[in-house]
């Protein structure tokens, strides 16, 4: 199944949240066999984004589950 805009969305709030910059978000992708998030299945995306939150959550920047998501 292709990825759904919401889950675009997400990864793009993600990218934000832990201020990658360009180079470092497409390294990333690479990863995943990918040159942009438009490219990832729903499966993928999904995996993405638990790495993204994960990352992001042990940075500070980001809330774990249920308790409110962005830090700001």
């Amino acid at each position: 199944m292709k990825i759904q805009p919401w889950q675009i969305k997400m990864i793009h709030t993600l990218k934000g949240a832990l201020q990658l910059d360009d180079d470092t978000y497409r390294a990333i992708l690479s990863g995943y066999k990918v040159t942009s998030s438009k490219e990832l299945t729903a499966f993928t995306a999904g995996k993405l984004t638990e790495d993204l939150t994960a990352k992001a959550t042990a940075a500070g920047v980001w809330k774990g589950k249920g308790e409110g998501g962005r830090v700001k």
